[in-house]
């Protein structure tokens, strides 16, 4: 058991934002001996209350080609030759690259600085995708006469929707648990369980109460990178079989939302599975930005 700073949750789960500050406690399953099982989802740009952010990779390297460039000598092996440790595609040619001219090497270099030029400005002209706006909190149901007490416990996550979520990611998406536990103050200590990359991820953080019952803030707020606000609402719940949730957060100036439904139990009904359908279409959701989590025993159900 190890404790980690930082998640990229987004996400499906993680989002951005949550990944300076959060507490992650993580638990390998492979020297647990636990099964192995499907991963979460990649981190992501919305409301995974993680699932993570975005990450791009450049794993390319310019290690030995861009030897005809530089003016160095090229390095080739056996019959099919060897580029400074790259395949050649000249394989025929016993042609060194120091043979070049010097105006082939800068109309080459010229070259290279136009291609690169181009690859920036076509970069510049393709804006992020956009999003499908929040809906104001005032078209999000409140649950009435909210109990504090009673919405507290373990739930299962059953059912995510949101503007930041793809259905392609339905295999991938397993499912976690959510406790919410109550203080003294009637915050909230929630605690989000989850199995990724064969690991027990714990994420804790607290819900603050607003002025409206059932409507929560992130407490601490400052302490995550980029996140502006985060607000917490329980649409709907009858604390003894589910819950529907909407969360809205702003990060570093993107307004991301999402749904969530919970079960006591893993069991997804078909008249829950409809209601939150129609729940999230009503927000201005669409079919391909629901997903139903996956099932699984590890991690959710070990206390």
């Amino acid at each position: 058991m190890s404790t980690l700073s930082g998640s990229t949750l987004p996400c499906p789960f993680r989002e951005p934002g949550n990944n300076t500050q959060s507490v992650v406690v993580r638990h390998s399953l492979l020297t647990s001996g636990a099964g192995r099982g499907a991963s979460m989802h990649r981190p992501r740009a919305g409301l995974g209350l993680s699932r993570g952010s975005w990450r791009s990779e450049d794993s390319s390297s310019t290690s030995g080609t861009t030897a005809h460039i530089r003016g160095q000598p090229e390095r080739r092996e056996g019959p099919q030759g060897v580029c400074g440790g790259t395949p050649c595609l000249c394989q025929s040619s016993s042609r060194s690259a120091s043979f070049l001219g010097p105006e082939i090497m800068a109309l080459g270099l010229l070259w290279l600085g136009f291609t690169l030029l181009g690859a920036l400005q076509t970069q510049a002209r393709d804006p992020a995708p956009k999003l499908i706006p929040a809906p104001p909190l005032d078209r999000v149901p409140l649950q009435p006469d909210f109990k504090d007490d009673q919405f507290q416990g373990k739930w299962y996550v059953v059912g995510v929707a949101g503007n930041a979520f793809k259905k392609e990611e339905q295999g991938q998406f397993t499912m976690y648990t959510t406790t919410y536990e109550l203080k003294e103050d009637h915050s909230y200590n929630v605690t989000s369980i989850l199995l990724r990359d064969q690991n027990c991820d714990h994420w804790i953080r607290t819900f603050i109460p607003s002025s409206q019952p059932g409507q929560f803030n992130l407490g601490d707020i400052k302490r995550y990178f980029g996140v502006q606000s985060y607000i917490v609402r329980v649409a709907d719940t009858d604390y003894n079989q589910f819950a529907i949730v909407f969360f809205r957060k702003v990060y570093k100036n993107q307004e991301y939302f999402k749904t969530t439904l919970y079960r006591r139990t893993k069991e997804l009904t078909p008249e829950l599975r409809e209601k939150f359908i129609s729940f999230a279409k009503s927000l201005g959701l669409t079919d391909d930005h629901i997903i139903f989590p996956v099932p699984i025993d590890q991690c959710i159900d070990e206390e």
